[in-house]
């Protein structure tokens, strides 16, 4: 993969979060005066809705109500389970982690018109032709597919195989929407043969890197997509365990990794360049400063906020024990089931989907500046929060949180929650998918409103957001008045 980061790129990819997570870090004084919505005693109410309540929307697509929404939002189906992409390989299942990496024909590496064309967007790219803003958004999306065969056939220059290992069924597409026509113009294979592909993060060089949730043999890395196909040689030095999420810090190249485990740690990995994964680097895990093995999974109230310290990991392809092993026994902190993380401006956000009092969830900030750790909120109950996996930072400085209740079936969908900068949640939109008759015959006729939700991010404009329901499979791009609330 080409790590060249270029200036328009990285503007391009930090436009939706200026301004947004820093703002946790100010004065209740400071946010009241910044934030363009009620503070607590206002009229945003505690677990109510600034947008208004949700109502079943009919999909522009397909004329379906498959999602609860407030009145003056709209959103726009694509690339179901089975469907065939542009590349004529039908869509594989199982929609998760995603993240929007670039904008077509703004990056510094420019597709021919033979990519465009296999692409089916009808777009030539010329020579010479300076970057401008398109308003064609490129995401990268996992497909958290377990073992299995292949989604895609002869594409090794995509596929990762391992010798004696594990061949796996999930990967990454990538897609394309037009935010001014409002249409999605295409989707394509990008990365193939990986186990579990659930989250990843971002990064300021244009691309997603993508974590398998797995410890099967030769299976457990992260692998690096660009916007137009990734990269099957794993990342290493990174860690090998059972990835969740990362968020990178752009103004030190810094990657931050979730471990999803009932005994899971928070990594660091310090790169040896800057933007070059692919060469190396050291990884690390956190500790509490004087608390050797805080389990920082069980109750902390809000506002617990430790110095943290970061002890070492000599073997992160883990031969001889495991990288959470390591970390511990110098004394690493616990977390229960990490999952979800997001940078913001200065200070990185992740979640433990059942730590916390009511084993519903926290949020957690770290702050690289002070090496502090912050718990910033603890779900006291399932109808304020039920199980976040996947966060993202809004671009109106709130956090959006997805639910993966695990079965507990608390709503009758699955939820995507606000969380504001208050410390108040509240339910923005619904899983409404009940299908009455079969969408093609890889999605038959089922209620899958306990599905979850996943891959949530904006685009860099903040006008649209996209996300996942992983079962049946498919993405929303949704847009509305977002300026009636924080998100």
């Amino acid at each position: 993969m080409d790590h060249v980061i270029n200036e328009d790129r990285r503007t391009f990819l930090r436009r939706g979060a200026m301004g947004a997570g820093a703002v946790w870090a100010l004065s209740l004084k400071e946010l009241s005066a910044r934030a363009n919505y009620p503070g607590p005693g206002g009229a945003l109410l505690k677990g109510v809705s600034p947008y208004g309540p949700i109502r079943p929307k009919k999909d522009e697509t397909t004329g379906l109500e498959l999602l609860k929404l407030p009145d003056g939002f709209r959103y726009w189906s694509y690339s179901w389970t089975g469907d065939e992409m542009s590349d004529g390989v039908r869509c594989p299942n199982l929609h998760d982690g995603m993240a929007v990496v670039d904008e077509w024909q703004r990056s510094d590496v420019q597709p021919d018109a033979d990519d465009e064309d296999a692409l089916g967007t009808g777009v030539v790219a010329r020579p010479g032709q300076p970057a401008r803003p398109t308003g064609r958004i490129v995401l990268v999306r996992n497909h958290e597919g377990g073992a299995g065969d292949l989604y895609v056939a002869d594409r090794p220059d995509i596929t990762y195989t391992t010798p004696g290992g594990v061949v796996g069924h999930g990967g990454t597409t990538n897609l394309v929407f037009d935010t001014r026509r409002r249409e999605w113009l295409a989707s394509w294979s990008s990365l193939a043969g990986t186990i579990r592909n659930c989250a990843g993060g971002v990064t300021p060089w244009g691309s997603w890197l993508t974590c398998e949730e797995t410890d099967a043999a030769g299976h457990g890395w992260v692998f690096d997509v660009g916007f137009r196909k990734g990269n099957a040689t794993p990342l290493i030095e990174m860690g090998r365990f059972s990835h969740e999420a990362l968020m990178v810090d752009p103004d030190t190249g810094l990657v931050y990794e979730t471990e999803d485990a009932g005994n899971s740690g928070l990594y660091k990995f310090v790169p040896y360049r800057n933007g070059h994964m692919d060469q190396g680097g050291r990884l690390y895990m956190l500790a509490i400063r004087g608390r050797a093995n805080l389990d920082l999974g069980k109750f902390h109230p809000i506002g617990s906020r430790w110095s943290v310290r970061w002890v070492p990991i000599d073997d992160p392809l883990a031969l001889t024990e495991s990288c959470y092993a390591q970390g511990a026994a110098l004394g690493g902190a616990r977390f229960s089931r990490l999952e979800g993380a997001w940078w913001g401006v200065h200070t990185g956000y992740f979640l433990s989907t059942n730590g916390g009092s009511a084993g519903e969830g926290q949020v957690f900030e770290y702050d690289p500046r002070s090496e502090t750790l912050t718990v910033i909120y603890d779900a006291p109950n399932a109808n304020s929060l039920d199980n976040p996996d996947n966060i993202t930072v809004t671009p109106r400085g709130s956090l959006l949180l997805c639910e993966d209740a695990a079965g507990n079936q608390f709503t009758e969908g699955e939820r995507l929650v606000g969380l504001t900068v208050h410390g108040e949640t509240f339910t923005f939109a619904m899983n409404n998918i009940n299908l009455s008759a079969d969408y093609n015959d890889l999605v038959p006729a089922a209620d899958y409103r306990q599905s979850e939700w996943a891959g949530a991010c904006f685009s860099p404009d903040g006008n649209w957001l996209f996300a996942n329901i992983q079962t049946p499979g498919v993405t929303f791009a949704i847009t509305g008045p977002w300026s009636r609330g924080p998100l």
